[in-house]
């Protein structure tokens, strides 16, 4: 006997087919994304260091697997890979403007020490230095109210110096503190914008990692 298979048998056949070879194509594209996605967060993690953001967490390490075996969960989809890295670059670029301005408060902090030279105060200490590398890569690792707090404290020192002085060089300390004055306000209040927007950058990647 002929056996006839019945064209329904034969079209459920050919989908479960057609369905093991499109399963086997989707997990193909989800490695190859997981392998750049992983590849793409390790590499943001390094920049992370190199420019001392301060970003941890779980969506901030140098893991490949970890970060790949993230990705190939099953709930784990494109629009998540593409949320997670957005914001890590996003985070990148804010970290990139507090570089910035950090580099404007060391050079606040060195007209500051200027300063301190200039009118004979005798200020020292770590506070009252010309290494404006040293003062960036201090803010970069300070919080605002410790960046506000070292900066205010050496414009305070050298205000009771200055009140000292009289005639011509009273005159021109104050001037010098006034402008001094302006630009501690613009940089502290620039380093506290970036502050915020990073911290609720990088709150946003541990919520979506979570």
């Amino acid at each position: 006997m002929i056996a006839i298979r019945s064209p329904m048998i034969v079209g459920c056949a050919a989908l479960v087919a057609a369905g093991v070879i499109l399963s086997k194509e989707a997990r193909a594209d989800q490695n190859l994304n997981c392998d750049a996605y992983a590849a793409a967060a390790v590499a943001q993690q390094n920049e992370n260091q190199a420019l001392r953001c301060g970003f941890a967490g779980g969506a901030w390490s140098a893991n490949y697997e970890g970060h790949r075996a993230w990705c190939l969960l099953p709930g784990v989809a494109m629009a998540n890979l593409t949320h997670e890295d957005r914001a890590r670059g996003d985070g990148l670029k804010l970290c990139k403007q507090k570089q910035a301005a950090c580099a404007d408060y060391a050079a606040l902090a060195v007209e500051q020490n200027r300063s301190n030279r200039r009118f004979n105060c005798g200020l020292a200490g770590g506070r009252w230095s010309d290494d404006a590398n040293g003062h960036r890569d201090w803010c970069m690792s300070a919080n605002v109210t410790q960046a506000t707090n070292e900066s205010s404290a050496r414009q305070s020192a050298l205000l009771k110096c200055t009140v000292k002085r009289a005639g011509d060089d009273a005159q021109l300390a104050d001037i010098d503190l006034q402008n001094m004055q302006q630009k501690q306000q613009q940089v502290l209040q620039t380093i506290s914008n970036i502050s915020k927007a990073m911290h609720e950058s990088a709150m946003g990647v541990i919520r979506n990692m979570q």
